[in-house]
């Protein structure tokens, strides 16, 4: 079973679940990849955004190249530094419980994955250095055949475990991965190890003569299998996002996290390696691992996605959307603000300027498909309508680097009032296949 990004709860855990979501698919063989820069990061209506700065496109050439690569087009969201820190030289330590029969491959994964290439891509621009391999730490096993809560029983597990030795005294860079028994259950806010959720990262307050200070730990249920991706996200999510807990006395800040309910699929935001989830796995030597959504590759029209597979070249249909702010959390945690918005009232119509680019030189042109991602979808043409009383359409069925199309929507006056996520898709090879999804919330207001 893939795994798929949890929303931020009340608590704002960096959670793993079960689930998955595609926004990009597969991979095309690519000359030199480009690296400019792409349009200004500015915000406002989508309608009414500035675009200036933009290709014109009655200067599209005729064929066959459609450079430079990539053209000025609308941004891609990039992960927002809220001030908390990051673990800019990670000391690691493994824990298991009892005798461990894989405790020497945890071992393995943990001290080799904060060297490797793959660490080296996906904190690129970060801050973050190579970590190291503080050993492995094997507890008494006291959780095997128990159900233990993350807030009621892990958190005083490890502040007990600080305070008489056993973790060693932590600074901003330790992480404690716990390696926990297959027969023992983890319950978090509710949901079940397993069952609603693969792993998650969190940290705990310990009281010192010089104030608190938060030790950073992930939680690695046993679920059947050693799961190297499930391992890696949670890893370089807490070397990102040390501390994610916001409330927390004194409060900690989230270091980098992304509000954007469209590419976050839903209100809560996402870390690193939530957004990419969905994607296949990159290989670190035999093990499969993360992809992390990396800024600087967002900022050059890469794949955001890190890393990138070899050959891809990486192409989209650009969306301006809207910040909003002040948006409830349904989860009851406090409001917050949020990109990815259309904003429309019903019987309003509006023109949105969609923009395609690409990395490099394509083979051909891309298929423009436009509507709502359906469940189990093979075809990546087969997009189900957006709502009812939604009309969409866009001015043309194809396009390339420099292209730009416009998207029409239509309200009824009857529609009703709330959130419609739909994405505009471009295909290169819809039975490969490969293609890219620009995700958008619709949001109907009276």
């Amino acid at each position: 079973m893939g795994y798929a990004p949890r929303v931020r709860t009340s608590l704002g855990f960096a959670i793993l679940g079960f689930g998955s979501f595609v926004a990009c698919g597969g991979s095309t063989p690519s000359s030199e990849l480009s690296s400019d820069a792409s349009a200004p990061r500015d915000g406002g209506d989508a309608s009414t955004r500035d675009s200036s700065d933009l290709a014109d496109a009655s200067d599209e050439p005729t064929a066959p190249d459609y450079g430079p690569y990539p053209a000025a087009h609308y941004p891609l969201p990039l992960l927002t530094n809220f001030g908390g820190p990051v673990q800019s030289a990670l000391h690691i330590y493994t824990v298991t419980f009892g005798t461990d029969a894989t405790a020497a491959q945890y071992l393995a994964f943990d001290d080799s994955i904060v060297t490797s290439a793959w660490w080296t891509t996906v904190t690129a621009g970060f801050g973050i250095a190579p970590g190291t391999s503080s050993g492995a730490i094997a507890l008494a096993d006291t959780v095997s055949n128990a159900t233990i809560d993350d807030e009621t029983d892990i958190i005083p597990m490890v502040q007990a475990l600080v305070a008489d030795g056993t973790f060693p005294a932590s600074d901003v860079n330790a992480l404690y991965t716990m390696y926990f028994p297959q027969s023992t259950t983890i319950t978090l806010e509710g949901a079940q190890s397993c069952a609603q959720f693969g792993a998650f990262h969190d940290s705990a307050p310990i009281t010192t003569e010089a104030g608190v200070v938060y030790v950073a730990f992930a939680v690695i249920p046993d679920c059947g299998s050693f799961s190297t991706d499930a391992v890696s996200h949670e890893i370089i999510e807490a070397a990102t996002d040390p501390h994610p807990t916001t409330s927390m006395t004194p409060p900690t800040p989230s270091t980098w996290y992304m509000y954007d309910d469209a590419w976050t699929y839903g209100p809560g935001g996402g870390e690193s390696a939530d957004l990419c989830e969905g994607r296949p796995p990159a290989m670190q030597g035999s093990d499969p691992v993360t992809k992390v959504w990396n800024n600087v590759a967002a900022m050059g029209s890469h794949d955001p996605c890190v890393p990138q597979d070899l050959g891809e070249i990486f192409y989209s249909a650009a969306v301006p959307t809207q910040v909003l702010t002040n948006l409830p959390d349904p989860t009851g945690g406090p409001n917050y603000s949020a990109d990815g918005f259309i904003v429309m009232q019903p019987g309003a119509s509006k023109s949105v300027d969609v923009v395609v680019f690409s990395e490099a030189a394509l083979p051909h042109d891309l298929a423009l498909a436009l509507g709502s991602e359906q469940s189990g979808q093979s075809d990546p043409m087969d997009l189900a309508p957006i709502g009812t009383g939604i009309t969409a359409s866009l001015s043309q069925s194809t396009g390339h680097n420099g292209s730009h199309v416009t998207l029409t929507l239509s309200v009824d006056p009857t529609t009703t009032a709330g959130d419609y996520p739909f994405v505009v898709r471009a295909i290169l090879d819809d039975s490969a296949p490969d293609y890219h999804s620009w995700p958008v919330v619709l949001r109907i207001s009276q």
